[in-house]
């Protein structure tokens, strides 16, 4: 990607994070089944590139963020859990909110 393009991307990605809500066509991922080794199905979430690369570079600060605001056991942002369950369950929070019309509110 050329630097233009990849600067374009940033602001869309920085827009997006103040707004609090990524585009719609970066909140979709597709969920696959996999066979466990003792019978059942595994669901594997695969997120869209652009979603992966831009979790991988704000994860650090989220994970900071969220030692600091969320102390609630519905997040479970525990020792040995991914700043990625916790990415993940807020942003199911706030898509509930959304189609519910109404903001977040801190817990």
């Amino acid at each position: 990607m050329c630097d233009q393009g990849m600067q374009a991307l940033a602001s869309i990605l920085y827009l997006a994070e103040r707004a609090g809500n990524l585009p719609p066509r970066m909140q979709s991922c597709m969920v696959v089944l996999i066979s466990k080794p003792c019978g059942g199905l595994r669901p594997i979430t695969l997120f869209r590139a652009v979603y992966r690369l831009y979790s991988r570079a704000r994860a650090k600060h989220v994970q900071l963020w969220a030692k600091e605001h969320l102390n609630h056991p519905a997040v479970n942002t525990a020792s040995g859990r991914q700043v990625l369950d916790a990415t993940w369950r807020l942003m199911a929070r706030q898509q509930a909110s959304s189609r519910l019309g109404r903001l977040l509110r801190d817990a």
